[in-house]
């Protein structure tokens, strides 16, 4: 499920560039390298998302949903 696509890919506006992430594992890479603000309670719950997903005890839509909260949280969402 780490490497599932999500149906639709979530873009980001990040401080060095605008990324499109297509599953958990980047959303995973996004979050824990280029994220602008490490810290909040939708960040952690994503990055908790992502390695629950690795595990196989979340699903890639629930990630997905995790993700777009957390950049929401950022104000990094551009589209969802």
């Amino acid at each position: 499920m780490f490497q599932t696509a999500w149906r639709k890919p979530v873009v980001v506006r990040l401080p060095r560039n605008i990324r499109i992430i297509r599953t958990a594992a980047e959303a995973t890479d996004c979050l824990t390298v280029d994220w602008p603000i490490r810290r909040g309670n939708a960040y952690e719950a994503a990055l908790r998302a992502c390695i629950d997903c690795f595990e196989g005890y979340t699903t890639a839509n629930e990630t997905r949903v995790a993700f777009v909260a957390a950049c929401r949280e950022a104000n990094a969402l551009i589209s969802a």
